[in-house]
């Protein structure tokens, strides 16, 4: 699983979303959490509301990523109409505000 560095502050994540049937309101938001099944959220992401075409859309999540360090799952929560359809998890995560040491060699 890829990891991506990221500062804390804001950050946007763009992911194609394909929704049918067309026309239908569609939101979409970005949320973090400290566990691998989503059931512990850090943060989460303003929606971005979209009109479904039938076709994939880039649709662009704003989200504050949050002070401390840590690693994050990367969810997408999909709602139509107004209702949750599901939250899918990205394949990367995000590591912020890690301290890695490398090895060091005596003499």
């Amino acid at each position: 699983m890829p990891s991506f560095e990221l500062n804390p502050g804001s950050h946007t994540l763009t992911v194609p979303i394909t929704m049918l049937p067309t026309g239908q309101a569609g939101s979409a938001y970005v949320e973090l959490t400290s566990d691998v099944g989503g059931s512990n959220q850090i943060a989460a992401g303003t929606p971005t509301g979209f009109t479904s075409t039938g076709v994939a859309q880039n649709v662009a999540m704003p989200i504050t990523v949050p002070v401390g360090g840590g690693i994050y799952y990367v969810w997408v929560v999909v709602t139509e109409n107004g209702i949750v359809i599901g939250a899918y998890s990205q394949s990367s995560t995000i590591t912020v505000g890690q301290v890695t040491v490398g090895q060091g060699s005596w003499s």
